[in-house]
């Protein structure tokens, strides 16, 4: 709970946001005809600059600080609160001041409570997926949705920024076009330390800010679920795999002392013509028939996660390059290092560091997918110029198809474990990499021949071999 002192230097506060606005309505009236809303916008930044040169401001910061020196980073917090708040739109000189205070007194005290959640979320604009597919596919912590461009306005708090930070802010052609597309909305959750004082809890809440958006390790790990789709192109694509290029990536966080972030620029979603007409097909969309294969890919991959150093290996240590290769920009010098990447993939799941490991790297892939002899020369060819790319003597000429076909193997390789390793654990079994090599070597064996493999099949479920040692 707020203490008295905290309560009253915030009230007269208050009181001054509202003093002020009735001193500016005599110089700029609101005449009959303009709207509410744009004749606040326009003198709350003048409002704010006055509210936080005023005395009341300064005992508010001196309440909060325990009487410290009043220039110091909590009293640049206490400003950025008053504008995420809201208090410089509602406490204009039409509004019911009662209820407004209380609801501010309210979001003060709710901020300021310790331990508390702080709860940030990334809107990630995905311009390459089609609006064909059914949404929105909730999995928990991260959905795929669409955005109405008023929703999308209320949702990253855009008159604020507009307003206060204009840096920050999306312009509304931006907006309308932004609402056209399919977005990532991953949400994270932090913790606040315990035991900290008002002074020293809103420097901790401030104490990260960089002004920088930065992709956080809960954002990784909803891409990393993502990739694994398998999103096809609706129309026959030329050249190299596009990759998944991501838009505007927008922070939206509940932390009312912290300032917002700008938007990551990104790729805007090719939605309209030189004309201005909507775009109904790009030759660059993706599409997925079962996207609602997203929330049962993140629970075994978080069922795994829990065994790092076991059957966690596979969202570790492989996915990683999955989403590295994946948002990449082909058109941008990104078509060597998206196969790179995915060879690496495949190396994390697949490779050894012994001797020959290229040729039980090839046989493990070909058993885990069922590959025949044709499609085991081309892993082979992938394999070779890969290591070509790598060790600086590429070849003259690269086959676009390379790019396409090396995606889908490493894809294709990562489900497939993420099944195996699943069944497992389920089984009680924590199976480390070079046990599920071991597996894979064994069984390759057995692929040989085709009658041994058609009686391993068969094997008896109460007799499976012991496969920890």
């Amino acid at each position: 709970m707020l203490s008295e002192a905290v309560t009253a230097a915030f009230e007269k506060c208050l009181e001054r946001i509202s003093e002020e606005y009735k001193n500016l309505q005599q110089q700029v009236p609101l005449h009959p005809g303009v709207v509410l809303n744009t004749w606040i916008d326009n003198l709350a930044p003048v409002v704010a600059a006055r509210t936080e040169a005023s005395p009341e401001f300064e005992q508010l910061v001196k309440a909060l600080n325990g009487d410290k020196c009043r220039v110091t980073p909590s009293s640049l917090a206490v400003a950025d609160f008053l504008k995420l708040s809201g208090a410089y739109f509602d406490l204009h000189a039409a509004c019911r001041q009662p209820d407004i205070h209380k609801k501010l007194t309210g979001l003060l005290d709710e901020n300021l409570s310790r331990p508390r959640t702080i709860h940030t979320r990334y809107l990630i604009c995905l311009p390459w997926v089609s609006a064909n597919i059914k949404l929105p596919v909730e999995a928990g912590w991260f959905r795929l949705r669409t955005f109405e461009a008023p929703e999308l306005e209320e949702r990253i708090n855009n008159r604020v920024r507009r307003v206060f930070f204009p840096h920050t802010a999306v312009d509304p052609a931006t907006i309308d076009r932004l609402s056209q597309a399919v977005w990532l909305e991953v949400e994270e959750g932090k913790a606040s330390p315990p035991g900290l004082g008002i002074l020293d809890y809103i420097n901790y809440l401030i104490s990260n800010k960089s002004g920088v958006l930065h992709f956080t390790p809960t954002v990784a790990r909803a891409l990393g679920r993502l990739v694994l789709l398998n999103w096809r192109t609706e129309r026959e694509v030329a050249g190299w795999w596009p990759g998944f290029p991501l838009g505007p990536v927008i922070e939206v966080s509940d932390n009312l002392f912290e300032s917002p972030t700008p938007p990551t620029p990104g790729v805007l979603p090719d939605l309209f013509d030189e004309e201005g007409y909507v775009v109904e097909e790009g030759p660059e969309w993706f599409t997925c028939e079962d996207v609602t294969a997203l929330a049962d890919y993140d629970h075994k991959l978080s069922a795994l996660e829990k065994y790092e150093e076991t059957n966690g290996f596979l969202p570790k240590r492989v996915l990683p390059y999955l989403v590295k290769a994946a948002t990449l920009d082909a058109e941008r010098a990104g078509e060597v290092d998206q196969v790179v990447n995915h060879v690496l993939a495949l190396d994390a799941l697949l490779g050894d560091s012994e001797p020959g490991s290229a040729r039980r790297l090839r046989t493990r892939l070909g058993t885990l997918l069922g590959l025949d002899e044709g499609q085991l020369e081309a892993v082979k060819t992938i394999y070779t110029t890969r290591s070509q790319l790598v060790h600086g003597d590429p070849p003259q000429e690269i086959d676009p198809k390379l790019s396409w076909g090396a995606r889908e193997l490493a894809r294709r390789a990562a489900v497939e474990a993420l099944e195996i390793l699943y069944h497992y654990l389920l089984s009680g079994e924590k199976v480390n990499k070079r046990q599920f090599l071991a597996l894979l070597d064994v069984l390759g064996i057995c692929r040989k021949e085709p009658r041994t493999l058609a009686l391993l099949r068969k094997w008896p479920k109460s007799h499976q071999p012991d496969i920890r040692s």
